[in-house]
């Protein structure tokens, strides 16, 4: 039986009304999607959406609503979240698929860190080799993440733990499941080709707010606030993660 598989998306607020142009490019792909699923978390009259792409409601869930509504209706599909600012070359799923047939249990990436134990999030450093493969890669997002059935623990779907813990850091939250479980992550080949974002990439002021959390102690510490979120999450699951040393 063929393999489904979703690209999962969200938008909110004034990025509805050109997140057009995004999808153009997903529905363009040269190796086509079982399923285009746009998340919203409010009601939107006359959305200018090509045909083929699925608009469906959710709860808010932040950055996550990209993955979490998927990854709880379609537990046996391939999910590849996507951005709502980013357009994508027409051989980008293309790439994370074919890798995904030679490692089919490794979550499949284009864009990441590489983790150094002891140090704080924004000493981490961007992974450049290719195909670069470990527990210690840290996908970030934008140029897309393909995660197979099964790559995260169960608990990723635990909204409640999420929103308390890790509000606006998707991809630590997504990254510690995926460490729990042993899931390798897994960088395509060149995938500096395969993505850009587009014009109207900024950041909101989601992300303006979400500074407002930090203490002028985590500050002088060098801390951001993924370092705060991730030592939550590594506190309350008493997790090694990421090492020390």
């Amino acid at each position: 039986m063929a393999e489904e598989i979703i690209i999962s998306l969200t938008s909110h607020g004034k990025r509805i009304e050109r997140v057009r142009e995004t999808l153009d490019t997903l529905v363009n792909q040269h190796w086509r999607a079982s399923r285009i699923i746009l998340w919203l978390c409010e009601r939107v009259e006359n959305l200018n959406i090509p045909e083929g792409v699925e608009v469906r409601y959710s709860e808010d869930y932040g950055p996550a609503t990209k993955s979490i509504p998927a990854l709880r209706e379609f537990p046996d599909a391939i999910i590849v979240t996507a951005d709502d600012d980013v357009l994508y070359s027409r051989w980008w799923l293309f790439h994370l698929l074919v890798l995904h047939k030679l490692h089919p249990h490794d979550i499949i990436y284009a864009r990441g860190h590489k983790i150094i134990p002891g140090a704080p999030y924004k000493k981490w450093k961007w992974d450049r080799r290719l195909c670069l493969a470990g527990l210690m890669n840290h996908p970030t997002g934008v140029g897309g993440v393909l995660y197979p059935p099964g790559s995260l623990h169960p608990d990723v779907l635990d909204v409640e733990t999420m929103q308390r813990l890790c509000p606006m850091a998707d991809d630590i939250w997504m990254k510690v499941q995926s460490f729990r479980v042993g899931t390798i992550c897994r960088r395509i080949f060149w995938p500096q080709k395969l993505f850009k974002p587009s014009d109207r990439c900024y950041i909101d002021a989601i992300s303006t707010h979400n500074n407002r959390i930090l203490s002028e102690k985590d500050t002088a510490a060098g801390l951001c606030n993924a370092d705060i979120q991730l030592q939550a999450l590594r506190e309350y699951y008493g997790l090694d993660f990421p090492p020390k040393t």
